[in-house]
């Protein structure tokens, strides 16, 4: 059978089938459960919330924990391709940094973000016109953010906004240095109008 709010299929007679069934629908549902890993490098904290970064330092199973939330958030996204691969965070000349943003024992939303060299500025009245893009020149690499994704349980309520934010402190950069990744979805859109005066994007 197909479950009708998950959209898996499975043999409802089968033991095994159930179960991998329910820790699927359980997550779909609810977010990714996982539990506290010791040394998560904790980049925000408050109250049951808690954002934690994961690099080239991190450990097997926070990159892999890392990782299948990233599926989680393809799955359930618009985004042509997986938001990254394990082996990116290894290699020098592509700097990929993940964030996870964690409800006690769930995680409920990434940010992946990337440096890049090709960046393009314009004002947001100038990509509704979809008018011509200026290159920035000037040497240097920006942070971008590639892939954001909040699990629909608790959209509307801020944590978008609130991962970017936290991540750019973090990193130590202003709204107006930080570049996102085309394509943009209209929720993508949105939000990095409610945070960046400028658009700064890299194709």
């Amino acid at each position: 059978m197909i479950c009708p709010i998950c959209g898996m299929a499975y043999i409802k007679e089968s033991n095994s089938d159930r179960k991998v069934h329910t820790k699927y629908h359980d997550t779909f549902e609810n977010g990714y459960k996982s539990k506290r890993y010791k040394r998560e490098q904790i980049i925000w904290e408050e109250g049951q919330h808690r954002i934690s970064l994961i690099n080239n330092r991190s450990n097997y199973n926070e990159i892999e924990r890392a990782s299948k939330v990233a599926i989680m958030g393809y799955d359930d996204s618009e985004f042509m391709s997986r938001p990254f691969d394990n082996n990116e965070l290894f290699n020098p000349e592509r700097t990929v940094i993940v964030f996870l943003l964690h409800e006690e024992d769930r995680i409920f939303g990434t940010l992946v973000i990337e440096k890049a060299k090709l960046v393009f500025k314009m004002s947001w009245e100038e990509y509704d016109l979809v008018k011509p893009t200026r290159e920035i020149k000037d040497g240097r690499f920006y942070w971008s953010g590639r892939f954001i994704w909040v699990h629909k349980k608790y959209r509307g309520k801020g944590f978008g906004k609130l991962l970017i934010i936290k991540a750019l402190e973090y990193m130590k950069l202003q709204p107006d240095q930080f570049a996102y990744s085309s394509p943009f979805t209209d929720s993508g859109v949105a939000l990095a109008r409610k945070i960046s005066p400028m658009v700064l994007k890299t194709d």
